[in-house]
């Protein structure tokens, strides 16, 4: 046995000496994105994947690209460039510049065959304080994360690289209770008549709405109670948090078949960085087998499937559950998996995807584990109870000047609708689109400008329970969530955001950026909360025909003015040492139509887009101005 296990690893060195030699995955936080980002829009080099997190390979060879093509790079670019380049190729040949944390050794399995295996290690200490002042005092707040992190990497021969990386927090980041919010009425109680659900809604306001990036997993132990009893599902006190992040990645036939298994963060079919509305950065971590096909350099085929996580939020929930469960756990009701597929078209001039995602419920179910399945189809085999989406986006380049892009995602349409020109109004039609371009400013060192505009509808991205399914005996939610967080756009249902993003870098250790956003939401709590305004909304399949949804119109709306600026600062690579600032500040108001032609039920029969709507300030729905100071400083050791 032991000969056959020390041929079979013999034989895999001998075949991937010659394939792709890093195949670690690069973090979607990494600043490296920015850099590909910009060498794509100025024509530098061909697209890659729309599928990341990028290996350091992958970067590699890009880089290297630059290099090898005929554009006349400005002195500054070819800087840029080959430092960051120099940082890939140095990330396992620390010891060469008397670093200790890097260890080096070979695996002997027979007197002719010698495995290279390198082991990586690091730590780092990050601390993040952020607080704001608001006019409104009690909504004045401070939180804070203290992370020590630990990562460990390293590659078994040129074939296989792995990372582990693990930290824990010290946190307090309290939260503000708004008030509650209504579900809807698709469950059941003891004596099997429909319930009402609530949840009730809050916001933290010691960052700037949308812009806090937890980076903790599940519950928080309180330091007042470290024991079992103490575990809550935000640190509203002084907190213990947790999380580990960890893959095995290879590939093969120089990077056109490449496959991962891991806990990491993810981003499918983003047209910018952050954008996309199917699988975004800013979605939870998650366990899955990822694998991408490029059979032809302008041909990709990608695939996802994976298990999701519960989202520890009692605290909020302890009103959504039917009584008659016997449980106030989220992890009764959150058991589901989740599988993608995109095939994307890229050419020198335009970009084509298409694909589908679907969420079901812990079962075996292979049809959505095998990649060649179409999962519309699929599920009208094993009993048409699954969350299924499909969506598409194109893309229009012009290398050096810019581009413009068209994104959706369909998470239920209603084709009849469509042909009437009602989608905009039957709020049977659940979906989300973006339109966006972004723009390479001329003679500014890596200076971008991009914006984009995107709108979710009611109800997009959530999904009817299921009830008493051949599978379970109980009630399972797939809704298009992991962690309790969207896996999609990082905007509830209901809501639509106008967003303009600048970013320069001039100097190679500075990075600036400046953030407009206006974003408006139905209120998802009060007097005029609007239907499917909530992750947790769920639409009566009873009447769903009759019910209609006016933008704007049909109850109270949340208006959020952002403005954003961000800096970045690293010593050097000799003093790693990086300094993060975060100033902004937000408006905050609402809009209510008379209280005359509001329904709580959806119907909207006693208004339209032409029903007026006015400013308020209530202690309901107040006008609040904030500004937000953030501060960080990262060292590694």
């Amino acid at each position: 046995m032991k000969k056959i296990i020390s041929l079979f690893i013999f034989t895999l060195f001998l075949l991937t000496s010659v394939f792709s030699q890093t195949h670690k995955s690069v973090e979607l936080s990494s600043e490296l994105y920015r850099i590909i980002d910009y060498a794509s829009l100025k024509g530098y080099i061909s697209s890659l994947p729309y599928q990341k997190p990028y290996t350091n390979q992958q970067i590699k060879n890009a880089i290297y690209e630059i290099f090898d093509s005929d554009y006349e790079l400005s002195d500054y670019e070819l800087k840029i460039f080959t430092e960051y380049l120099e940082k890939i190729e140095n990330l396992n040949k620390k010891d060469e510049t008397k670093n200790n944390n890097v260890l080096h050794s070979r695996l002997k399995n027979s007197d002719e065959a010698k495995i290279p295996v390198s082991f990586v290690y690091d730590f780092s200490l990050t601390t993040n304080v952020s607080g704001g002042l608001y006019t409104k005092t009690d909504f004045s707040q401070y939180g804070f994360d203290i992370i020590p992190q630990l990562d460990f990497s390293g590659d078994i021969s040129k074939y296989l690289s792995w990372n582990f990386n693990a930290l824990g927090t010290i946190s307090r980041m309290p939260l503000i209770e708004l008030g509650e919010y209504n579900c809807g009425q698709n469950w059941y109680d003891e004596e099997d008549k429909r319930k009402d659900r609530t949840i009730k809604k809050f916001i933290n306001t010691s960052y700037l709405p949308y812009n806090y990036f937890r980076p903790w997993d599940a519950k928080v132990y309180y330091v007042t109670n470290l024991s079992t009893t103490g575990l809550e599902g935000w640190p509203q006190e002084l907190s213990l948090c947790l999380n580990m992040t960890g893959e095995i990645r290879t590939s093969f036939f120089d990077d056109k078949l490449n496959i991962g298994f891991g806990r990491i963060y993810r981003e499918v079919a983003g047209m910018d960085n952050g954008s996309s509305l199917v699988l975004n950065a800013n979605a939870r971590p998650f366990t899955a087998l990822d694998m991408q096909i490029s059979p032809f350099k302008f041909l990709r085929y990608s695939f996802i499937v994976g298990s999701l996580e519960y989202p520890s939020q009692s605290y909020m929930n302890e009103k959504w559950y039917p009584e008659n469960t016997g449980s106030n756990d989220d992890s009764f009701f959150f058991q589901n998996n989740y599988t993608l597929n995109m095939v994307d078209l890229d050419f020198k001039h335009l970009h084509i995807d298409f694909g589908s995602s679907v969420i079901w419920p812990n079962r075996f179910a292979m049809g959505y584990m095998f990649p060649l399945a179409n999962f519309v189809e699929y599920q009208n085999h094993v009993g048409d109870a699954d969350n299924l989406q499909m969506f598409g986006d194109i893309k229009l380049k012009y290398q050096g000047l810019g581009e413009i892009w068209v994104s959706l995602f369909l998470d239920e349409l209603d084709l009849s609708t469509l042909l009437k020109k009602d989608v905009f109004t039957y709020t049977r039609d659940m979906f989300a689109y973006q339109f966006g371009a972004k723009y390479v400013i001329p003679k500014l060192p890596f200076a971008t400008l991009s914006l984009r505009y995107t709108k979710i509808e009611p109800y997009c991205y959530t999904h009817q329970s299921i009830n008493y399914t051949p599978w379970f005996n109980h009630y399972i939610s797939q809704n298009y969530t992991n962690d309790g967080y969207n896996i999609g756009y990082y905007l509830d249902p209901n809501s639509d955001e106008l967003r303009l993003d600048f970013n320069i870098m001039p100097q190679t250790n500075l990075n600036l950026a400046f953030t407009y956003q206006l974003i408006r939401h139905g209120a998802d709590y009060g007097s005029q909360q609007v239907p499917g305004s909530s992750l947790y909304s769920e639409l009566d399949p009873r009447g769903r025909a009759e019910r209609r949804k006016y933008f704007l119109h049909d109850g109270a709306y949340n208006w959020l003015h952002i403005v954003n600026f961000d800096g970045e600062f690293t010593l050097s690579s000799k003093y790693p040492v990086t300094f993060t600032t975060n100033l902004g500040f937000v408006y905050s108001y609402y809009s209510m139509i008379a209280q005359e032609n509001y329904s709580i039920d959806g119907k909207a029969e006693n208004c339209d887009f032409s029903t007026p709507i006015s400013v308020v300030n209530t202690q309901e729905y107040p006008q609040v101005f904030g500004a937000v100071l953030s501060l960080g400083v990262k060292v590694i050791f």
